[in-house]
């Protein structure tokens, strides 16, 4: 669900008025850009060989606001530290132009994951009430914690029956990481099943812009109600989140 997820989440921004980029992460995999309508070719993998600058991979999405496509390609899946650093180049100039960033990561623990994750203001994990969807959530907040990072973390549920077993699901995960991990996470709310969701992905568009009246869009925007604020908190960064994405990365 990260990707319905992120491009919901960038269109809900753009909808309110914020300028939003969204940045697909997934080195390998990367498939934000069925949902996006747009056929360009441009890839992040561009910025590998130095040609390209970061402003010229930014494409515009249907629903208008811009995005970084990511790739389909598995010899990038496993992109070394060294390739990962030159994406970083010029970034800092792009990212001082939007109002917020939204990266959709690749799944697992790959260390480019795992950067983009623990160095972002909001860590938000899309959990199943499934135990395996459970456990590689909590893996991963368990691998940021011991980098140091306790705060900025957040939890949607995907997929419930219903908002009872969405409660118990998220209770038990918000629970099991406060004692084990000293890590308080905040429980944003939860998403039910819903056929739209799938029929929306099958016509490549985002649910919460076709069915903006389905359960799931609905319960979506309660979710990730207030978003939309911008949150001076959230921006006492000294750098470019972007340009430390890569750096001191241990």
């Amino acid at each position: 669900g990260k990707t319905n997820c992120s491009t919901a989440l960038t269109y809900y921004l753009h909808q309110k008025g914020r300028k939003v980029l969204l940045l697909d992460f997934d080195f390998g995999m990367g498939n934000s850009d069925l949902l996006l309508g747009n056929a360009e070719k441009t890839n992040i993998t561009l910025l590998l060989s130095g040609d390209k600058a970061a402003k010229d991979v930014v494409v515009k999405s249907r629903y208008g606001f811009d995005f970084i496509k990511g790739v389909r390609d598995a010899k990038f899946a496993d992109l070394p530290k060294s390739l990962l650093n030159q994406l970083m180049m010029g970034f800092r100039e792009l990212e001082a132009t939007y109002d917020d960033l939204v990266i959709d990561t690749g799944a697992g623990a790959h260390h480019a994951v795992i950067q983009a994750v623990m160095r972002s203001d909001v860590k938000l994990f899309i959990v199943k009430p499934e135990r395996s969807s459970w456990e590689d959530a909590y893996q991963i907040v368990k691998h940021i914690r011991q980098k140091g990072y306790s705060k900025g973390f957040a939890l949607l549920i995907n997929m419930a029956k219903n908002k009872q077993m969405a409660d118990l699901t998220a209770k038990n995960f918000i629970l099991t990481c406060e004692k084990s991990l000293k890590v308080d996470v905040q429980y944003l709310g939860y998403l039910l099943q819903d056929e739209k969701v799938a029929e929306a992905i099958q016509s490549g568009e985002i649910f919460l812009a076709k069915f903006p009246e389905s359960s799931a869009s609905l319960l979506f925007q309660l979710a990730f109600q207030g978003f939309e604020i911008p949150q001076d908190t959230l921006r006492a960064r000294s750098g470019s989140y972007l340009e430390a994405l890569f750096t001191n990365s241990g």
